[in-house]
């Protein structure tokens, strides 16, 4: 029987940058707002109270907003393939993640637009 995973989550993540195809938004940072979900086994860490064996959020939120400020973006679907990567490389125990970008006020219509991907650790 295979362990059941637990789901590590960070919430609003919020960093600057510049994202966007126009002109006028590739001059400009823009609020950025990252929520991302990471299936990791805990049993470890939880066995010896150990937070080396399991994955530590604080980490995670540093690597978010490093990936999110490294350079400037076109397209938020690529912020949040980069993203999703660089935690898979940084974190082996994250066996999957779901990631949401979110971009407030690209759309005057909407509150905010985003986009959800989810990614898995590939096996060695």
């Amino acid at each position: 029987m295979t362990q059941p995973l637990d789901r590590i989550f960070l919430q609003q993540v919020e960093f600057q940058t510049v994202v966007g195809v126009f002109s006028w938004e590739q001059n400009t940072p823009r609020t950025i707002l990252i929520d991302v979900a990471l299936s990791v086994d805990i049993q470890p860490a939880v066995e010896h109270d150990d937070l080396t064996k399991t994955v530590d959020y604080d980490k995670v939120c540093n690597t978010i907003v490093a990936c999110g400020q490294s350079r400037a973006y076109q397209l938020i679907e690529t912020l949040a393939e980069e993203i999703a990567q660089a935690l898979l490389q940084t974190y082996p125990r994250i066996l999957q993640l779901d990631l949401t970008v979110y971009k407030p006020g690209a759309v005057p219509q909407a509150k905010t637009v985003g986009i959800t991907i989810t990614r898995f650790q590939s096996i060695s």
